[in-house]
Order: C-alpha cells, then sequence, then structure tokens
C-alpha cells in the first residue's frame, strides 16, 4: 500500500514537471502570435489595461472634490491617499472598493467619515462632498513613446458627508 501511495505521489510530480514547460512554451507561442494571453496559472489578470497593436486604455480611478471656496475642482489620485498601498495593488483596491455606488452605499457612517479625514488631512480643505471618478483614458504610439490620446468614458459616484458628524 504504501509503495502505491509513493508511486502514485511519483507520477503526479512528473506530471507537473512535464506540464509546466509545456505551459510556459504554448505561452510563448501564443503571446508571439497573437497577443499575450496571460493565463490565471501563471500570471494575474491585468483588468484594468486594454491594448491594441497601435493604443491601449486604461481604468483610472480619482477622488475629487471642491476647494473651501468651491471655485477649484480638485482630483487626488488614489495612490496619494492611500501611499501604504504598493502600486500595483491600487487597481484592484480600487475596483473592489469604489466602482460600483452599490458598494459604497454599504459603507458604514464610520467609513465615511474616515474616507472624508483623509481627503481633508490630504487636501487641508473642508470637504462636504467627493465623488469618485471612474475613467477610460486611451494612450496611444507617438514618436516620443505613449501619449494621452483621449477620454473613452467617465462617470462620477458621489459621497456625501454623514450629518451626524
Amino acid at each position: 500500500m504504501n509503495f502505491d501511495k509513493k508511486k502514485k505521489i511519483r507520477t503526479l510530480f512528473i506530471v507537473l514537471l512535464l506540464f509546466l514547460p509545456l505551459q510556459y512554451g504554448y505561452v510563448g507561442i501564443v503571446g508571439e502570435l497573437y497577443s499575450e494571453p496571460w493565463p490565471s496559472f501563471l500570471f494575474p489578470g491585468f483588468k484594468n489595461v486594454y491594448s491594441t497593436d497601435d493604443s491601449f486604455e486604461i481604468d483610472q480611478h480619482l477622488f475629487r472634490f471642491y476647494s473651501d471656496d468651491l471655485s477649484t475642482l480638485k482630483e487626488v489620485r488614489p495612490q496619494e491617499l492611500f501611499p501604504e498601498l504598493p502600486l500595483s495593488q491600487i487597481p484592484g483596491f480600487m475596483r473592489t472598493h469604489f466602482q460600483e455606488p452599490s458598494s459604497i452605499e454599504n459603507f458604514s457612517n464610520e467609513a465615511v467619515l474616515w474616507l472624508f479625514n483623509l481627503i481633508e488631512k490630504y487636501s487641508g480643505e473642508n470637504v462636504n462632498q467627493i465623488e469618485i471618478v471612474l475613467r477610460k483614458n486611451r494612450f496611444k504610439k507617438g514618436s516620443d513613446g505613449m501619449i494621452f490620446d483621449s477620454v473613452i468614458h467617465e462617470e462620477f459616484i458621489a459621497i456625501s458627508k454623514p450629518e451626524n458628524e
């Protein structure tokens, strides 16, 4: 019985050992012929970057608010508000917590106040309303590399400060 178990484990190990180089080879061939397939077994998906041969699109999240005197609209990038998060984690964090109005509606008053306090501390302004900006930007190839082309889509999710501070 013990010998059969060892044989099964050895066989599984050999199969996996052969499978990994075949998968890498497949990814290399498909990546060369078409575009990068990025299978989840090998690499994580990049949900916020959509590319073609001459351009690419990036989903961008911003926090937007007015200055104290309501004369200036200010935008803050998430990496400025959450410097503790690695840059590679910001898109996933924003998609998870700030993508849908329903997810923001489920925030507790404490969470909303924390966000307002964070933005007020960052900006030095008294903020009464925040908008989450969901933007899809297109970049095209230029002579000096990729350059901004246009905003393809933009939507806003408003967050008001709770009354009971």
